[in-house]
Parts: C-alpha cells; structure tokens; sequence
C-alpha cells in the first residue's frame, strides 16, 4: 500500500514539473513590420499576409507551404493596409495557423522567420509575381521577443529563357474568360527541332507536355539550362527532327486548365506568329 502510494505521488509530482517546465520552454514573439521605402509604391491595399516560421535553414520559409513537421504559418486576410505604417502582428492579431501553438507561446528553438505580402490576383499562388517579401531573418527563441522585419522583396515576372529555339505563346481562354467575366489569358512554351530554321517548309509531329498539377510552362527554363538531357534527346542539334514540344501551364490564374480549350488555340497562334 505505502509503495503505491509513493508511486502515485511521484508520478503527480514528476508530471507536475514536466509541466512547468514546457510552460517554461515556450516563449511570446512580437512582430513590428514595416514596408520598406522602394517598394512602398508598389504595395497595394488589400490582401492576405502571411507569417512564415519554420526550422529549415535550407530554404527560404515562404516556399515551404507544404504542411510538415517544422513549418509553420500563420495569415490572415487585411483591408486597405498603409505602407506608411508599422503593423504589430502578435497572438492578439486574430491569425489563422498551422501551428498547435500560438505566438503567444512559441517553443523554445531556433527558427527561420520571413512575412510575405499576398497581393496578387491573377494567381492563386503566394509566389505570384507582383508579391512582397520579407528577407528571412533567423530567430533564436530562448525568452520573449519584439523582432522588427521589413518587406523589402518584390517577385519578379516570370520569364522564358532566351534561346533561338524556345517561344513563348499567351492566348485568351474562352471557358476562363466566360466564367469570370473578363478576359483571362493561358500561356505555354514551345521547344523547337534543331533544323526548325534551317528547313521551314518541313513537318514536325508535335509532342504534348503536360506537367503535373501545379506545373508551370516555364519548365523549358530547366530543360534548356539541363544541358545533358538537350544533348542526349537531341532537341538542339542542328540537323534534329525530333518533334516539336508543346509545354502546356498546368496551373495557371485560379487553378488547371481545360486542355481542349487551347491546344489547336496555341500551335495556331504559334504558326501565325512565327512561320507565317
């Protein structure tokens, strides 16, 4: 009996420090943001902020939005934000999260912080051009903090490399357009043959390239650059006839793309605009 009894209250008492102690290990983070002065004109009004905390120090937080064990986010939707103003983000500030925890309580660690300022409406991305970016800031939480951050990145528009064999096509998608109600346009990239220029009257099959959700045409950019897989599929080579590669955006202003609504729509437009 005596020695359950001092089972029972060891037990108590173990699990009373254990809690004092993860009490003690997590701390509160205060945030003062500010937009920094060559970008202020650039900022607009409405959108969504995010908070990225993660303990990944090999890439930056805003590109780790895949919920796993060490990323964290926090957002929260915002009306008519003042570039000229310092905005205080905290426990208090009525984020959304990913986190079991709040900024209020913090686990005790090191952490990789970085906001970022969702503005745009033509995509359905964070990483659509036109957002705003904090640089990441590394943060040691060992007691409560104020940390002061700054958006001072801009992400810039895509682009194609520039190479005499690549093109770059946009077109106006009419299941898109109609649906919204204005116009919304579609992109793709084409790779061409290495003899396109060299013989101009001959025929190519063409070759869809259709990405995985989220797949975006600017993958020319890797097979272009990737110089072993140019050379051994022979794409580039002067006398090639390998066929023409149609690289279609798999993801494009609110999401993927009926295919049957552009495909005879880009290799017309293609061939109006480069072998006419």
């Amino acid at each position: 009996m005596y020695s359950k009894k001092l089972t029972s209250i060891v037990f108590i008492f173990t699990l009373f420090i254990s809690t004092i102690q993860a009490q003690e290990s997590s701390f509160s983070i205060n945030i003062k943001l500010t937009v920094a002065e060559s970008i202020k004109d650039k900022v607009k009004p409405n959108g969504r902020l995010f908070v990225f905390l993660s303990n990944n120090s090999r890439r930056e937080p805003r590109t780790q939005t895949w919920p796993a064990a060490g990323n964290y986010m926090f957002a929260k939707n915002i009306e008519e934000l003042d570039a000229n103003e310092e905005i205080s983000i905290s426990a208090s500030s009525g984020l959304q999260k990913t986190a079991t925890w709040s900024l209020n309580e913090v686990p005790e660690g090191t952490y990789y912080l970085q906001l970022l300022w969702d503005q745009d409406k033509e995509e359905s991305r964070i990483d659509a051009p036109g957002n705003i970016y904090s640089k990441v800031e590394k943060v040691e939480v060992t007691e409560s903090k104020e940390i002061e951050i700054s958006l001072s990145e801009i992400i810039e528009p895509r682009t194609i490399v520039d190479h005499k064999h690549v093109k770059e096509v946009t077109l106006k998608s009419e299941t898109l357009s109609k649906w919204w109600g204005k116009d919304m346009t579609v992109k793709a990239s084409v790779l061409l043959p290495g003899s396109f220029y060299d013989e101009p009257n001959a025929t190519y099959p063409v070759r869809y390239n259709i990405a995985g959700y989220g797949g975006r045409y600017t993958r020319i950019n890797r097979i272009i650059s990737n110089k072993s897989f140019s050379d051994k599929k022979r794409f580039l080579k002067e006398k090639s006839k390998i066929n023409l590669n149609l690289l279609l955006d798999e993801y494009n202003e609110f999401g993927p793309i009926q295919i049957q609504d552009r495909l005879d729509k880009i290799l017309n437009i293609f061939y109006e605009e480069y072998l006419n």
